[in-house]
């Protein structure tokens, strides 16, 4: 398992002392810690450290073999180490910028990896100027041969074979660059480097070889923190391979006595499903059968229901429907028609009473020469065993034959003056309509209008107190229905019927007193401007809700614009739920934000803190108030 090394304390150190003799080198000091953050304590490792420009190229390269602290530390001399590529003397300091790369192998010395990079943030100066002491190489080893000698006494420079004899005194720029370095001229305050040897730390280039003791700082820390600097007591970690827990850094290890087959804590619970009449538990928990049977595991073919519209009667679960072949003209059981029958003297009515008919006497006892029978066809009214009799003009109205010429029953508006036609317990029938009458009134009884086959084609009656009229098609199914809510008889409702006798279209008022219209698709359109023969047709946009919209446009000023709603936006709206669309119309928009939402309006504003001035389009949906609880799924309602 590879370790890797986390550096909590990184410290360059590149001024080094000016000697007479300059050694080539800086001082690097980390900590390592492995990857599970304890510290590598008294371990043997291998360092390798490049110096590299911004563009990663390579200026040099060694390998430093050490041994960290008991505290994890280790302490290098970058620039003493085995060169592996480079020199450390050659690199151009003043040219670029260099950072410090450290590779660390803790293995066998043959893997290291990146485990830092750090900026070198200050020349070694000591360094550069050694390399500048050897720019002035001239290629020959020959003193004698030079042009000319610079000679420096004190703070004067004086260069040989100068006729002029000019003479630089260098003490102002010496001062200036004293004072920019270190802002003194005293040598013996310069920069001095700590030094760390075990739990100590001493200070380089110190007269009085002060020596400071961590031991009862780092105690006083360890007491406060819990932590310490044995390695053998760290924190230990539990971990679980199968029924096996173990504690880290040889903690041991038991077995763990609940098996559950799996290591998995959160598949323990289980199921129950079913699969026709089989009941199973999930995790294999076995199944049992339901002991309710019904010839099959289908739950969809179970018992059905008869319902009965109109003369058809159909049974659920598309079982099918047939037609009533008892037809009395209406749906009211309480006014059947009945039957007389005669069983000697005694006259019978079905389902009522009888009579006894020995006191009836004719005065004879010859059957032939009992009461007659009226008939009528067209106007002409008969006796039977008698003669007929056409009768008047306006008999025939029944019929609607033309009431022309027969001014003693009509008014000045052409209004029949027929009495009304009242019907108790029986529907009113007429071949062919009604022509004209103040009014016709059915006392509980049904209206039809048939055609010359009886197939209805009209029907009128009265349900819950309220007007209910149905028309059907040749098909004998209906084609509208206006009647009353069930709930409330006072509030209407139009139901317009496919062939199959499904409500496809609707028009009502609803138990909270709204108009509602209901259809597959809904649509406005209008005459095309520019041709007569055609028309532009729109569907309305569908969703789950009753919502209301509003939109705008508005200019955008230095990253911001104030929306504020029309007032009748917020009459009709609930701000609740309230979703903004924003459109800008610049591509070079950073982006745009609805923010700062009062029940009055919104704030539009660029993001990133941007400042452009822009057109923006806005669009604010939102639900309609008094719809806020709109049922999207609905029980199918009767016809």
């Amino acid at each position: 398992m590879k370790r890797f090394i986390q550096f909590i304390l990184f410290i360059v150190i590149p001024i080094a002392t000016l000697n007479a003799q300059t050694t080539s080198g800086f001082k690097y000091q980390a900590v390592a810690r492995n990857s599970d953050g304890s510290l590598l304590l008294n371990q043997p490792i291998t360092v390798k450290l490049e110096i590299t420009d911004a563009n990663g190229l390579i200026y040099y390269s060694e390998t430093q073999n050490t041994t960290t602290s008991d505290l994890g530390i280790f302490s290098l001399n970058v620039g003493q180490g085995s060169s592996v590529q480079g020199s450390l003397a050659e690199i151009p300091w003043t040219e670029n910028t260099f950072n410090l790369d450290v590779y660390l192998d803790v293995e066998n010395g043959n893997s290291p990896e990146l485990v830092g990079s750090s900026s070198i943030l200050g020349v070694p100066y000591a360094m550069y100027a050694e390399r500048a002491g050897k720019s002035m190489d001239d290629q020959d080893t020959d003193p004698t041969n030079e042009l000319q000698t610079l000679q420096a006494n004190g703070d004067q420079i004086t260069l040989s074979g100068d006729t002029t004899l000019t003479v630089i005194d260098l003490g102002d720029l010496v001062e200036n660059i004293i004072q920019a370095m270190d802002q003194d001229t005293d040598p013996t305050n310069e920069l001095q480097s700590l030094e760390v040897a075990g739990d100590e730390i001493s200070l380089t280039n110190d007269n009085t070889n002060t020596i400071i003791k961590l031991g009862p700082i780092i105690r006083e820390v360890l007491d406060t923190t819990g932590l310490d600097s044995d390695a053998t007591n760290e924190i230990q970690q539990l971990s679980k391979i199968g029924n096996t827990i173990m504690l880290s850094r040889d903690g041991g290890e038991v077995t763990d006595a609940v098996e559950d087959a799996d290591a998995d804590p959160e598949n323990e619970l289980q199921k129950l499903s079913k699969n026709g009449n089989k009941i199973l538990l999930s995790g294999n928990g076995g199944e049992v059968t339901d002991a309710v049977e019904d010839a099959d595991a289908d739950p969809q073919n179970e018992l059905q229901k008869l319902t009965k519209n109109g003369s058809k009667i159909r049974l659920s679960g598309n079982g099918g429907e047939v037609t009533d072949a008892v037809n009395d003209a209406d749906a009211d059981p309480q006014n059947e028609i009945q039957r007389l029958s005669l069983s000697g003297n005694t006259l019978s009515i079905s389902q009522g009473n009888s009579v006894d008919l020995k006191k009836v006497s004719d005065g004879d006892s010859d059957p032939a020469n009992e009461l007659q029978d009226l008939s009528i066809n067209g106007a002409n009214l008969s006796i039977s065993g008698g003669k007929g009799v056409q009768l008047p003009l306006y008999w025939q109205f029944e019929k609607g034959n033309s009431i022309e010429g027969i001014p003693d029953i009509i008014d000045a508006d052409y209004r029949a003056q027929v009495p009304s036609l009242q019907v108790e317990g029986g529907p009113l029938l007429t071949s062919s309509g009604i022509r004209s009458t103040d009014d016709v009134t059915l006392l509980g009884a049904n209206y039809y209008l048939k055609t010359t086959s009886s197939q209805n084609r009209i029907r009128h009656y009265i349900s819950g107190d309220a007007g209910t009229s149905i028309w059907y098609g040749p098909n004998g199914r209906e084609n509208a229905v206006i009647k009353g809510d069930p709930n409330n008889r006072n509030n209407g409702k139009i139901s317009i019927y496919d062939s199959n006798g499904s409500i496809q279209a609707s028009m009502e008022i609803n138990s909270a007193g709204k108009g509602v219209l209901a259809a597959d698709i809904k649509n406005f359109f209008m005459d095309d401007p520019e041709h007569e023969d055609q028309q532009i047709w729109y569907a309305s946009l569908e969703g789950p809700e009753a919502g209301a919209y509003v939109r705008g446009q508005i200019e955008l000023v230095d990253g911001e614009a104030a929306v504020t709603f029309p007032d009748h936006f917020l009459k009709v709206a609930t701000l609740k739920g309230l979703t903004i669309t924003l459109t800008p119309h610049s591509a070079d928009s950073k982006g745009l934000a609805a923010v700062d939402r009062t029940a009055n309006g919104f704030v539009i504003r660029e993001l990133f803190h941007g400042t452009g001035n822009y057109t923006v389009d806005w669009e604010a949906k939102s639900i309609r108030k008094g719809f806020e609880d709109y049922e999207v799924i609905r029980q199918k309602k009767e016809n």
